[in-house]
Order: C-alpha cells, then sequence, then structure tokens
C-alpha cells in the first residue's frame, strides 16, 4: 500500500515511517503544496493538521472537495483538536485523528480503523434487486425460525455428547445388560456402540517443547481420544496431515517464529485440512496476529499458556460445538437462498442469525465460500453486501467479494478492495497470493511482486506462490505478445503467454507454463480453456495420454458451453483408435 505522509515533526515522520514500513508498506513524504497531486495516486493520507506553511485544515478541506480523492482514507495528526475537528471526523467515516505523542499500538489501531471504514464504504455498491416478489414471505420466515431453534437444539446435543466419558457410558450400560439378563453381553458390540457415539477421535499435536507435547498426549489419553499423533517439527505435521484425516489439531504459537504461521497457512490454503479445527497455545491472548486471523475463521481458538486443564476442555468443546453446527447451519441458509427471497427480507434474517447465534455469525461468512465455490457469484455477492455492514465480518467478507470481482472479470474492483485488506490483515497467504493474481492481470507485474515478496516471507515453498512467479517471469519475458493481444482478463493472458511459448517451439515450457496457470483461481469456464490448451501442448510433444486426459477434464469442466473442446476431444480419440488399430 502506498502511503503520503504530510508532518513537519521530524520524529513523528521518523516514527509513522518506521510502522508502515514495518506493515510492508510503501511510505512517500511530499510537501503540503503538492499534497493534492501526489495524493491522487496514493492509498492513504498521514497529515499533520497544524502546518507551518498552510493550514492543515484547510488543505485537508480542499482534498475532500476533490472528486478521486473524496474516499481517500486519512490519518490526522494534531497536537491538539478541536470541537470542530470532531464535528469534521463524525461527518467523514474514512478518517480518524491521532493526538500527539502516540504509541505503536495507537498508530496501528487508527490505521486499522481507517482502512475497515474504506472496506465498507468500497464495498457498498447497491446491489440489482430481484425484480420478482417472494411467493410466500411468511412462510420463509416461519421455517427459518424453526431451522434456528433445531440448530440450537442440535448444538445443545453435541456438547452434552462431547462432554460425556467413554469409559463412564460403557461401565454403565455393561452394568445395566448383566441387570436384565443372565447371559454374557456382548462387549465387542458394545464398544462399537460407544465408538459410534465418540465425535472426537483422533487429535495431533504440534509442539516443540517436549514437556508441553507429552503433557498433551496424556490429557488427549485420559480423555479417550482414540488416535494421538505428536510432532515437533510443523513440517513433518503437516505430511501427515495431508495423508491421514484428523479431528483436531493442537498446535503451539508464537509471533516471533514464523513456523507456526507457515503451518496455520499450509493447513488452510489445502482442501484436506482447510476445515479441521485448530486450538492455539499462545503466551499472549492480545497476540494481533491471530486476532487478524479470528476474523475469518470459524474452526479456531486459542488459549493463552500455561493451559488449565478445565480451559482447555471448554474451549474443545466449544470450537468442536461450532464446527459439527455448521453442517445445520449451513442447510437452513441454502434452503433460504433457494427462496426468491427480496433482499429485505434475507438481511431480516442474516440479522436473526446474528443476534440469536453469535457464535455462528462466521457461518455467514462460510457460505457465501460455499456459493462462490459452486459458481453462485451472484448469490455469493448478494449476501456478501449484507455482510459487510456488519465491523467484525467486514475483512473477511471483503476478502471473499474481492475474490469474486476477480473470477467475474472486474479486476479492478478486486484490486482496490485486496490493497486495503492486505494492509489491514497481513499475515493471510490466501489474501496476499489473491493480491497477486488480481495485480498479474492488470499487468501490474511490479505490484505483484511486492505481494509475493511478502508472501514468500510466511511460506517460501508455498506451491502457489512458485507458480504465480514463474508466471509473471513468462508474462515479463513476452511482454510484447501480451499487449498486443486482446487481453482482456488474467486468463486471456495466460492463454496469451501459454500459446506463445508452444508456437515459438517451447512446448515442454508451455506445458510447465499452463500446470502453473492452473493453480491460479478462476472460474469453471476459464479453467476448461486452460486445461484444453494444456492438451494441446501435450500434444505437441506427442504425450498424448496426457493430452487426452487434459481434453476430457477440459470437456467436463465447459459442460458443451465451449462446442470446440468437445469435437477436438472426439478427433482425438479417434485418432488414438486409428493409431493403436496400426
Amino acid at each position: 500500500m502506498h502511503v503520503a505522509l504530510v508532518e513537519k515533526d521530524r520524529m513523528v515522520v521518523q516514527l509513522v515511517q518506521q510502522y508502515l514500513a514495518e506493515a510492508g508498506h510503501t511510505v512517500v513524504e511530499i510537501d503540503p503544496s503538492l499534497e493534492l497531486i501526489l495524493a491522487a495516486s496514493c492509498d492513504l493520507l498521514v497529515m499533520d493538521l497544524n502546518q507551518v506553511s498552510a493550514s492543515g485544515t484547510r488543505l485537508y478541506d480542499e482534498i475532500r472537495k476533490h472528486p478521486k480523492l473524496l474516499t481517500l482514507p486519512c490519518i490526522l495528526i494534531a497536537g491538539r483538536i478541536t470541537m470542530s475537528d470532531v464535528q469534521v471526523s463524525k461527518k467523514d467515516t474514512v478518517a480518524t485523528f491521532l493526538i500527539k505523542p502516540f504509541t505503536k499500538s495507537v498508530f496501528d489501531d487508527g490505521l486499522h480503523r481507517v482502512l475497515r471504514q474504506s472496506l465498507i464504504r468500497n464495498c457498498q455498491t447497491p446491489p440489482q434487486e430481484n425484480l420478482k416478489s417472494a411467493s410466500d414471505t411468511t412462510g420463509i420466515v416461519i421455517n427459518w425460525r424453526q431451522d434456528i431453534e433445531k440448530i440450537l437444539q442440535y448444538q445443545q446435543r453435541v456438547k452434552s455428547q462431547l462432554q460425556i466419558d467413554p469409559k463412564d457410558i460403557y461401565e454403565a450400560k455393561l452394568k445395566d445388560l448383566k441387570s436384565r439378563s443372565d447371559q454374557a453381553a456382548d462387549t465387542k458390540a458394545l464398544r462399537r456402540s460407544i465408538l459410534d457415539m465418540i465425535l472426537l477421535k483422533s487429535v495431533v499435536i504440534v509442539d516443540r517443547d517436549d514437556s508441553n507435547r507429552l503433557w498433551l498426549q496424556d490429557y488427549a489419553r485420559q480423555h479417550s481420544i482414540l488416535n494421538v499423533d505428536s510432532f515437533e517439527s510443523a513440517d513433518d505435521a503437516f505430511q501427515h496431515l495431508q495423508a491421514t484425516s484428523s479431528d483436531l489439531i493442537i498446535m503451539d504459537w508464537s509471533s516471533d517464529d514464523a513456523e507456526g504461521l507457515c503451518l496455520y497457512n499450509r493447513l488452510r490454503s489445502h482442501a484436506s485440512t482447510q476445515k479441521i479445527p485448530i486450538v492455539l497455545l499462545s503466551k499472549s491472548a492480545d497476540d494481533q496476529v491471530i486476532q487478524s486471523l479470528f476474523e475469518e475463521d470459524l474452526q479456531l481458538c486459542t488459549l493463552e499458556k500455561p493451559i488449565q486443564p478445565k480451559k482447555l476442555q471448554e474451549a474443545i468443546v466449544n470450537l468442536l460445538t461450532k464446527t459439527l453446527s455448521s453442517v445445520k447451519v449451513q442447510e437452513a441458509l441454502e434452503q433460504a437462498m433457494k427462496q426468491i427471497c427480496p433482499a429485505g427480507l434475507l438481511q431480516d434474517l442474516v440479522h436473526d442469525l446474528y443476534e440469536r447465534l453469535p457464535a455462528m455469525k462466521l457461518h455467514l461468512v462460510d457460505m457465501v465460500h460455499r456459493l462462490m465455490e459452486g459458481n453462485r457469484f451472484e448469490e455469493a455477492e448478494r449476501l456478501s453486501r449484507l455482510l459487510i455492514e456488519k465491523p467484525d465480518l467486514a475483512i473477511a467478507t471483503s476478502t471473499i467479494l474481492s475474490k469474486i470481482y476477480h473470477m467475474t472479470q472486474r479486476t479492478k474492483a478486486a484490486t482496490d478492495l485486496l490493497r486495503y485488506v492486505c494492509a489491514v490483515s497481513p499475515h493471510r497467504l490466501d489474501r496476499l497470493l489473491l493480491a497477486a493474481e488480481a495485480e498479474i492481470s492488470m499487468l501490474h507485474i511490479e505490484k505483484a511482486k511486492a505481494y509475493m515478496d511478502r508472501a514468500e516471507q510466511i511460506d517460501p515453498k508455498n506451491g502457489k506462490l512458485k507458480a504465480l512467479s514463474y508466471v509473471s517471469e513468462q508474462i515479463e519475458k513476452h511482454g510484447d505478445a501480451v499487449k498486443n493481444a486482446p487481453a482482456s482478463n488474467l486468463v486471456s493472458i495466460l492463454n496469451t503467454v501459454g500459446i506463445t511459448l508452444a508456437k515459438s517451439g517451447q512446448p515442454e515450457e508451455a506445458v510447465r507454463y499452463y500446470q502453473s496457470a492452473l493453480m491460479i483461481d478462476s472460474n469453471r469456464l476459464d479453467r476448461a480453456r486452460l486445461h484444453y490448451n494444456l492438451g494441446l501442448s501435450y500434444e505437441r510433444i506427442n504425450a498424448f495420454d496426457k493430452a487426452l486426459e487434459q481434453h476430457v477434464e477440459a470437456d467436463k469442466l465447459a459442460a458443451g458451453e465451449l462446442p470446440k473442446i468437445k469435437s477436438h476431444l472426439e478427433q482425438l480419440r479417434g485418432a488414438m483408435k486409428k493409431l493403436l488399430a496400426s
């Protein structure tokens, strides 16, 4: 993020530059006379209201009169503020005041507050109203309230089930069976039935401290958890979790060590581990990085060290209750979304869930994710615009909304949002990589590299990061071909470069390029085109079996909407039959 700084006090200048540089932002110190010109090219303005050569208040008024700077986020610094300044701050939602002197935490708080407000304001484009009206709004409300009651009842059952001790149940049921029959009880069948009742069967523990790891292992076994795997190394834990499923992860967390953040990002970036509940064990409950992770992750909780057994039990029960309830919440939301539901009514339903099930509010964000993954972009955008007004969901929803923009070829809108999302929460690898993708699709390779550099500090081994790096290098290398082609979105740029590689006698390089391109997010039809072109590249190197696999995948994704893919697939199958026959 590019920040314009107007400040006469050198000590304050050095402090602000240091605070912003630590967060990865570029700071440009400017003269008040050039403020309007340079502020237009920046994402944030930090200015002193008590200027020597000019009135800071007057300059600020001029900025807000300029059409392009009307929504520019501003941090206004002053030695003192008057009542008129307070009135201005109330009217201007994307400005905040800081009184000198201020600490880093105060500055960060003001920065995050103004950026969040800017995000909310940027996302408040009125959605298109559904012209149809609901056939039975009363019925929708009744069904919704019934679903909420079912969710509450289900939560109580899950919580009760998680708190039971299987040993106690086994002994009680065995005693009951013996009292009712003279015959010997079938203990194997009884154990199997109790095993089916256990909701927490396996746990993975990641901690470099031997004593902590052993204590957690003993705790898990005492609570009748059947499979307990513990690891000292985050890499070993991740490899294990890729190969086997788990019900819960308990991991050590330290802000001074990037290993925990790297493991967390890897877990949340892979489909097989994306939904596993995680308990983070931290020395500080006020860890800013952890707090930023909570904004989007409903399968996450934290405990402060030293660990107390009772608090750990409560945390696990509450976390798993939320996770296991997610299916019921999704069913209720899906039922509401299926109806022809006016925006006003849907807003009431969302508010109802938000108020009555506050612990479930992140399920609303999860629902938007599911709609987007199913290519139901209109419904996802409609729901996300309702959630953007909730301050504690603004960052998570803005991230999804930017992804929707990106995948529906509204890339400029996506980059505008991602710039602020990454500034507020710079620790999420998925956000940084999405921002890099969006910048690549705008052919802003230098900006993309800035995001990739930050991502590399979190996880240098990330496959998608390597793919983006390779793709950006190739785009730079074949810049002329890209600029001359009708490349209006990321996939058309990717296809242009891939075709250029293939036609220039580098089909092996084209194969590698398309494999990297397929690691980048795109919608169904765009992925079909990438698979199709990858198949053509395989044909050029006579790898017909691999070509057939890619064309079959392309045909499946296209679902008949791209006729040339189906016709080419039939030709390839015919050619392969003749080849086999000869």
